[in-house]
């Protein structure tokens, strides 16, 4: 698989967790344990998938910004910031100790935020991004994202057991 084709498959995980979380928290008498629950795992796998990226894709494009890559300057402006606003509502999300309606607020921004980001780099990004990176270099950067990102997951999922932390590398890859 190609770097593209990765996190294609990364982006559609990241939507159906952000669905799942929104119906855990938005039923009418939704279990606040469940909520939270679901809200962690996709909090660590948010954050897993958008730093890895930012280490590995967005650091080599900046530091590489020829000609040929100036075009890419742009998103990776954008997704820096898109990224941090995110980061931001996920981290206010993360101090809350009761399920409110301001919790339930931020997840919809959230899901919309993500949406909208994960939606240009498919249609915008990826495509300029296949047009100047060479199949080799999209193969390379595969290995060093899959290795952040996996790293990334297990220090933001905490600790879990031995069994739970090979199926969840395993949906990851897979």
């Amino acid at each position: 698989m190609t770097l593209v084709e990765v996190l294609r498959a990364d982006h559609r995980r990241i939507l159906s967790a952000a669905d799942h979380l929104t119906e855990d928290c938005g039923r009418p008498e939704p279990s606040e344990g469940g909520c939270f629950n679901s809200f962690r795992t996709f909090k660590a796998l948010v954050s897993a998938c958008t730093k890895a990226e930012e280490y590995t894709l967005y650091a080599l494009l900046e530091e590489n910004m020829s000609k040929i890559f100036w075009p890419l300057r742009k998103f990776v402006l954008e997704s820096y910031v898109e990224n941090d606003l995110i980061d931001l509502l996920l981290k206010e999300m993360g101090q809350a100790e009761e399920l409110t309606d301001q919790f339930r607020a931020k997840l919809k921004v959230v899901k919309d935020l993500l949406h909208r980001h994960l939606e240009g780099e498919q249609e915008d990004f990826f495509p300029e991004l296949t047009k100047r990176l060479s199949m080799e270099q999209l193969n390379d950067l595969v290995a060093v994202y899959t290795r952040e990102r996996d790293a990334i997951y297990a220090k933001k999922s905490g600790p879990v057991k031995p069994a739970s932390a090979l199926a969840s590398r395993n949906s990851m890859t897979h």
